[in-house]
């Protein structure tokens, strides 16, 4: 079943192409409850969810629309939903990432539960993953690892 996810970005792979002008892209993501786990994202050329990943940077807090979530072997992963078929079925439409402080989701817009659950992610992504890359010199950055 499909679900929503507040979560923050720790890195985001990039696309690798499939069979039929598909793309895959994993997201590596994590929040103060749990460890990071991975989304695989499987998209086609020029979809509405390739350019709302390309917007998606490293310590961005996201909202994850209909995305579902499996164990295997005791690892926690999850995937994209395709629109239509038979989530299409259901009135379910695919997935969607929303970068919140942009596209029009303020982070201090949220009052009450989801006010504080924003509040956790936010806190955990700034005490985690730093505050950003803005201002800091290449240097700084730690190699790659890949």
């Amino acid at each position: 079943m499909p679900t929503t996810l507040l979560l923050g970005c720790i890195s985001l792979s990039p696309p690798r192409p499939l069979p039929q002008n598909q793309f895959i892209r994993e997201l590596l993501s994590g929040d103060h409850t749990a460890s990071p786990f991975r989304i695989a994202f499987f998209y086609s050329a020029g979809s509405a969810l390739e350019s709302q990943l390309n917007r998606v940077r490293p310590r961005d807090v996201l909202v994850v629309q209909r995305v579902v979530l499996v164990v295997y072997r005791g690892v926690v992963g999850g995937r994209s939903v395709a629109g239509g078929g038979l989530w299409g079925r259901y009135g379910v439409g695919g997935t969607e990432v929303r970068v919140l402080g942009r596209e029009g989701l303020v982070l201090g817009e949220w009052e009450g539960e989801e006010g504080e659950r924003v509040g956790r992610v936010a806190a955990w992504v700034r005490g985690t993953l730093g505050t950003g890359a803005e201002g800091m010199e290449a240097e700084e950055l730690p190699p790659d690892t890949q």
